[in-house]
């Protein structure tokens, strides 16, 4: 049976998410602000969690409904017939989000949801679920915008960018689908030459791996929440991740990350060792300055600090613009993706910039720069 899935994604990432689930052969119903919606099976909820390198969840919605206040809140969850995902002695968590709406505050719209569960159940089952925010049965998650509420169960668990192969990081890590982001946005084809010259933890050139050898970011996971849903089948969960296992590949990329810093470096190999990409990485010491020629057509994607402070963006200044220099000359015939945070540090990099995406890095607004270097 077919119903509908809404995956949802960093600000930026909605299109480039929309392309991964067509590119499962699931259907797109529509792309909205964070996220996507989609229409599919249980096994295409399955598939989307497993493969999908740019989605946060999958929630699958239960009801929508115009919410102006806290009675309305309740009264709309309390009509979901919550028996379904409440068979037995189940636990739930509720999160929730509001935004430019009557009801102003997450908390409370998360203890209404929850108190139109509990007295719903306890109403129709003489019993009640318990609630467990740290590992609960069912994640229920509310999402409140202009007064309109969306409330449906997560299917995923913990958050998807947690891939399992970070074992050690750096202050401030990039996020994992955000990284797959930025290299799914180059249009790289998991063929040609890839560049980080400045990996910290390593998590760019660790996910452009992944994508190389055909890997599910997810596949290393034991646990998501479709498990404890109705109409889970573990007979179709195992084909379906058998099937991904039997589409990994060897490899034939030169992926190649580097950094000033010996930690960063000595983090880095770890955490690609979890991941399975270590035989395709090349970990290197190195100053940028330091960056050899690279071979054509090649791509290099840069995450080059932000800068909180003054004294911090007066300094980056020069590295800014160090960094655009060593490229115009070493990246000949090739395209430097330059992703950062501060649009006045990046005026400081010597080269043209022929395209421009807004990504969000957390409730950062960034810039992805395409520069090609003739």
């Amino acid at each position: 049976m077919q119903t509908d899935y809404f995956a949802t994604t960093a600000l930026g990432l909605e299109n480039i998410l929309a392309d991964e689930l067509r590119a499962l052969g699931i259907t797109v119903a529509s792309v909205t602000k964070a996220g996507a919606l989609f229409r599919g099976t249980m096994e295409d909820c399955m598939r989307a969690n497993l493969h999908l390198r740019t989605a946060n969840r999958i929630v699958l919605p239960l009801s929508e409904f115009e919410c102006t206040g806290p009675e309305v809140l309740y009264a709309g969850v309390a009509e979901i017939d919550w028996r379904l995902f409440f068979p037995g002695e189940q636990t739930l968590a509720v999160s929730a989000s509001v935004r430019d709406s009557e009801m102003t505050h997450s908390l409370y719209a998360a203890l209404t949801t929850k108190d139109a569960i509990c007295d719903s159940l306890r109403e129709i089952t003489g019993k009640r679920p318990n609630v467990d925010r740290v590992h609960p049965d069912v994640q229920i998650v509310v999402r409140i915008s202009k007064n309109r509420a969306i409330v449906g169960v997560d299917t995923s668990g913990e958050s998807l960018h947690q891939r399992g192969y970070r074992r050690s990081s750096l202050e401030a890590p990039l996020k994992e689908t955000l990284a797959a982001g930025l290299v799914l946005a180059t249009g790289w084809n998991g063929h040609d030459d890839f560049y980080d010259p400045m990996c910290g933890s390593g998590t760019i050139a660790i996910e452009a791996g992944l994508i190389a050898r055909k890997i599910p970011p997810s596949l290393g996971r034991e646990s998501f929440g479709f498990m404890r849903l109705p109409g889970f089948d573990r007979t179709v969960w195992e084909r379906v991740q058998n099937e991904a296992r039997a589409g990994i590949v060897k490899g034939d990329c030169i992926i190649e990350a580097s950094d000033e810093d010996e930690h960063a470096i000595a983090v880095a190999r770890i955490n690609a060792s979890f991941a399975h990409v270590d035989s395709l990485i090349r970990f290197i010491r190195r100053d940028i300055r330091d960056l050899p020629k690279a071979r054509r057509f090649s791509i290099m994607v840069a995450n080059p600090p932000y800068g909180t402070r003054l004294g911090e963006v007066k300094s980056l200044r020069a590295l800014y613009r160090t960094m655009g220099e060593v490229l115009k000359k070493r990246l000949r015939g090739s395209t430097a993706w330059v992703f950062t945070g501060n649009a006045g540090l990046a005026r400081y990099i010597p080269l043209k910039s022929s395209l421009r995406k807004t990504l969000y890095n957390g409730a950062i607004q960034c810039k992805l720069l395409k520069c090609d270097i003739e």
